[in-house]
């Protein structure tokens, strides 16, 4: 049963509503300041959390930077990419070839006898495939010697030395169509060379009949083997695969097509478009940070309004260490090159850098080793940055230890707020307290004052009587 509030029968006054009112008005500002502040701190946390995303996204570009061997790459260029084409490692010297691809490497394929369709039955026995040497049994027994059941069979061998079966169909010669059992080499060349011989259960191991048959059959055929061959620079070689990565060091070469007696130029330089590639990644991820340190820290001079990180220490002590670490001259190098502005890299009125990518090209083409110098010497640029990413962005550097200073702080909201709902429930009980007290004084001053107006009112009508 609901409970019956006697609150304000003295008084006349909603003591529930007033206490109600009272505590609001004590609690707001308090709740307010905290809601403000969470809210301020959650905006840089975020903040902070986009930032150090695109930090390492940077660091990642400057680690690539401060190796040499960004800026040594090799390109191998085919001049007829129809017949072969090449890539080339480090390894790689410049210079040009002439190469001939007179044979490609082909895997060795044995054609069954003909057969109407691949479930006509064969015949049981054995077939023993030897591959380079390598031998496996493989038994067809009633149940599994159709065509179907024979390439089954061998694929299915947990002892398969490199041959695959398949079933084709073809036509027959006389408007109809035959299948024929496939064996191919796994490997090409001559390293996938097999040879099939046949226990045949019909007795005869040579014949047209029976499981010996598929070998032996009227219009049973085998393609050997091919080894690839090329010339280089007319010295000749074969290999077992179309793919050749022992002929030059650091080429390897896919043969495409055979083109017997066709030279066809192979040229093998300095890869710089690697390097150019590098180099504009990096300045494409410093300026994804400076867009949100700029977004961050703004200051809109019309409305007042102010980024969540605006001067914010961490973010102005990032910004100039890595702008004094890309500006700033390198020395103590043998390059002749001493900035990034003589790569053609320039930083515009945002913050940001640009590339002027023709003074790039001209540096990358006619001194790639001082470019090399101006980035991953000791004092060079990717260094410098690497340095001033390590103290901010690292794992417990100053970026973390903020977004742990701001975590700390949310925490410490939460336990101000709880501490708020206790003071508020305290100062709720003592005006309730003290207005309950109040109404019960005036309740019982109420009472005695009707008392003494009912006793002053039976003398008043005492005395009248007495008069009459």
């Amino acid at each position: 049963m609901p409970s019956i509030s006697t609150s304000g029968i003295g008084s006349g006054i909603d003591i529930n509503n007033l206490v109600s009112q009272l505590v609001a008005a004590e609690r707001e500002p308090v709740e307010t300041r905290l809601d403000t502040r969470e809210t301020t701190y959650q905006a840089q946390l975020s903040a902070f959390g986009l930032l150090k995303s695109a930090l390492s996204d940077f660091s990642q570009a400057v680690d690539r930077l401060k190796l040499s061997a960004t800026f040594d790459g090799r390109t191998a260029a085919s001049e007829n990419e129809d017949v072969f084409t090449a890539t080339a490692t480090q390894q790689a010297a410049n210079g040009r070839f002439q190469v001939k691809v007179e044979q490609l490497a082909a895997a060795q394929k044995q054609f069954s006898e003909g057969y109407a369709d691949a479930d006509t039955t064969v015949g049981t026995g054995k077939l023993t495939i030897d591959v380079n040497g390598l031998s496996f049994d493989v038994s067809i027994e009633t149940g599994g010697n159709t065509l179907n059941g024979i390439r089954d069979a061998i694929n299915a061998a947990p002892d398969n030395t490199g041959v695959t079966a398949t079933i084709i169909k073809v036509d027959d010669g006389s408007g109809g169509n035959q299948s024929k059992l496939v064996l191919t080499a796994d490997k090409m060349g001559s390293d996938g060379q097999f040879t099939v011989t046949v226990d045949d259960d019909d007795g005869t191991d040579t014949d047209t009949g029976g499981l010996s048959r598929l070998i032996y059959g009227a219009n049973a055929t085998t393609r050997a083997a091919v080894d690839a061959q090329i010339s280089i620079d007319d010295q000749i070689l074969t290999r077992t695969s179309n793919t050749i990565s022992d002929a030059i060091e650091g080429i390897t070469f896919n043969l495409v097509t055979a083109k017997p007696g066709e030279s066809i130029n192979l040229i093998v330089s300095t890869d710089t478009q690697a390097a150019k590639n590098t180099i504009t990644d990096f300045v494409a991820r410093f300026n994804d940070v400076i867009d949100l340190i700029n977004n961050s820290t703004n200051y809109d001079t019309a409305t007042g309004a102010t980024g969540t990180l605006f001067s914010d220490s961490t973010v102005r002590g990032l910004e100039s260490g890595l702008r004094n670490a890309l500006s700033s001259q390198v020395t103590g190098s043998n390059g002749t090159l001493r900035s990034l502005a003589e790569l053609g890299i320039v930083t515009d009125q945002d913050g940001k850098l640009s590339v002027e990518e023709s003074t790039l090209d001209a540096a990358l083409a006619q001194n790639l080793e001082s470019v090399t110098t101006l980035f991953t010497s000791t004092s060079g640029v990717a260094l410098r940055a690497e340095s001033i990413l390590n103290g901010f962005a690292d794992t417990n550097g100053i970026i973390d230890s903020r977004i742990d200073g701001l975590n700390k702080g949310i925490e410490d909201i939460t336990d101000q707020r709880a501490n708020l709902d206790r003071r508020m429930q305290s100062i709720q009980d003592r005006l309730s307290a003290q207005f309950t007290a109040m109404d019960v004084l005036v309740n019982q001053l109420r009472t005695t004052g009707d008392f003494l107006t009912q006793q002053l009112a039976g003398l008043s009508a005492m005395i009248n009587g007495t008069d009459k």
